[in-house]
């Protein structure tokens, strides 16, 4: 059974793979081959699996557990209001992304913040809820990420990155 932490390093796995493939588009297309279907679908990966379903689970539960420990954790200049500016930043590009323009360099700008943003998230998250929250609460929390989780929806918006693996 995954704690809250293992859960989100999980789904941040899915993401990266979501972000290699979106670099492999984005290779394609300085090559002079726009790709829509599997950007269209990447596009609506990023928006509904990394958007919707991880971070709902890292900022309606997770901050708001941290903020409820913890106040000097709330702001902007704190740790967790910038991961919170990263997540908007991401929201941003994702929309770039999806309009097409300059496909290449917002596709690579997404992906570095991605890859750097995860990276702070998964050295910084185990540090601050197991030293926040006890064994029970951790319990609590898995449970209503469990609760906000659509089985169905993630397992098809997974199998998106296969589809687009295999278009590639």
């Amino acid at each position: 059974m995954m704690d809250p932490v293992e859960i989100l390093k999980e789904e941040h796995r899915n993401i990266l793979r979501g972000v290699d493939l979106l670099d492999r588009l984005a290779r394609i297309a300085q090559k002079g081959e726009l790709l829509v279907d599997p950007i269209d679908n990447m596009v609506h990966f990023f928006r509904q699996y990394a958007d919707v379903g991880h971070h709902q689970k890292e900022e309606d539960l997770l901050f708001t557990a941290l903020f409820e420990k913890d106040e000097t954790l709330q702001g902007e200049f704190s740790p967790i209001g910038e991961l919170q500016a990263q997540h908007v930043e991401g929201r941003r590009l994702v929309g770039r992304i999806s309009a097409k323009t300059s496909f290449s360099d917002d596709a690579q700008d997404y992906g570095s913040l991605i890859r750097r943003h995860i990276e702070i998230e998964d050295t910084l998250f185990p540090e601050l809820v197991v030293s926040r929250f006890d064994t029970s609460e951790m319990e609590q929390l898995r449970v209503k990420f469990l609760e906000v989780e659509d089985l169905n929806t993630t397992a098809k918006l997974l199998a998106l990155l296969d589809t687009v693996t295999y278009s590639l």
